[in-house]
């Protein structure tokens, strides 16, 4: 029979066993942004954005909706990092962004601008210069009245 000492070290060897295990598989996954999280950009009215379960879009015939969405983002220690960024235009129209990384105390680090006139699309883009405590938005200037709409943006994890 096991005394009550080799019965508490046995559960506790196991214990650390297991703990290790859990923290030997750990790893990052991309992080989706769905669209409800824009908000206007200054100046943009509250009533110019359109939320749907789908995505975000310019309410106001005539006039471009301008948004800003923060990206959440794990903390890398990557120099670079990638982001997918989804939405639909119809024929005709075209939707532009920028993407930005600041660091915590504000100091822009980099800055990609892009745009697609795509019916879907699914747009990889990279920031080149990134660090462990920057932060990420995307802002985007949506065409009006409905006739484009971004869907939301993934941050891609190494």
């Amino acid at each position: 029979m096991f005394s009550k000492t080799a019965k508490v070290a046995a559960a506790l060897t196991i214990a650390a066993v297991g703990i290790v295990g859990v923290a030997a598989d750990a790893s990052a996954l991309n992080l989706n942004t769905h669209a409800a999280a824009f908000q206007p950009y200054s100046g943009t009215a509250p009533n110019a954005v359109e939320y749907t379960f789908d995505g975000v879009r310019s309410a106001f015939p005539g006039a471009v909706t301008t948004v800003i969405a923060p990206v959440p983002r794990s903390g890398i220690s990557n120099p670079t990092q990638s982001f997918f960024i989804d939405g639909s235009n119809n024929p005709g129209w075209n939707t532009s962004f920028v993407l930005s990384a600041y660091s915590f105390n504000g100091t822009p680090q980099s800055s990609v601008s892009f745009a697609s006139s795509a019916a879907n699309y699914d747009l990889l883009q990279t920031l080149p210069t990134i660090s462990s405590f920057s932060y990420v938005s995307l802002l985007a200037n949506i065409p009006p009245a409905g006739v484009s709409k971004v869907r939301g943006v993934t941050a891609v994890q190494p």
